[in-house]
């Protein structure tokens, strides 16, 4: 269940089951079957193998059943919160393996992300903005992934990244003008 598609209802129905498990742990296991596939799907877009995933997955969710008792509603979906926890596995699993972590990236919508930084769609102009990626630290790609390629709110982002709303909408106008920077000094590169 993705983020983006929840009411507010259903929102404050997804928190009666979270204070649910909070009071019974046996009750952690509606969330975890609503949760584990998309998690699985986020963790696995990132490092792109089956067994790892499931070894983080279940680590994710270990950690979040251990922690519920501390979590606090802010009128946000829980998987925001589960997200983070995601976000915080995946992160450690790369700097304690040192592999290279993997953007799942698609061509509708890197055409969404490149009309957000007002460049023209092209071919070369997509090749360039791919390759301006990896300019981005850790933190920027993951942001910039979760919002353009996971259409993640930035409400949700904001949670997830614990800042306010208008910060995470700050940082993404400048991750863009980051990226439109790096593509405007390409094609300079090129035409000289």
């Amino acid at each position: 269940m993705a983020t983006t598609s929840l009411t507010s209802e259903q929102i404050r129905e997804e928190h009666r089951l979270v204070e649910a498990a909070q009071r019974n742990p046996n009750r952690f296991g509606v969330l975890y079957e609503r949760y584990y596939h998309p998690m699985f799907l986020f963790v696995y877009k990132r490092v792109q193998d089956e067994d790892t995933t499931a070894d983080l997955v279940s680590q994710l969710f270990l950690k979040a059943m251990t922690k519920l008792g501390g979590y606090q509603f802010r009128g946000l979906p829980f998987s925001a919160w589960l997200y983070r926890i995601a976000v915080n596995e995946v992160n450690q699993f790369f700097r304690d393996s040192q592999k290279k972590r993997h953007v799942s990236i698609n061509k509708i919508d890197l055409e969404g992300l490149m009309m957000e930084a007002e460049e023209p769609v092209s071919d070369d102009n997509l090749q360039v903005l791919v390759a301006s990626f990896q300019i981005l630290n850790p933190d920027e790609l993951e942001f910039l992934e979760m919002r353009y390629f996971e259409k993640i709110p930035f409400r949700d982002l904001a949670e997830i990244f614990q800042i306010t709303e208008t910060n995470a909408k700050v940082r993404m106008h400048r991750l863009l003008k980051k990226l439109k920077q790096y593509m405007e000094q390409s094609r300079q590169q090129a035409t000289n």
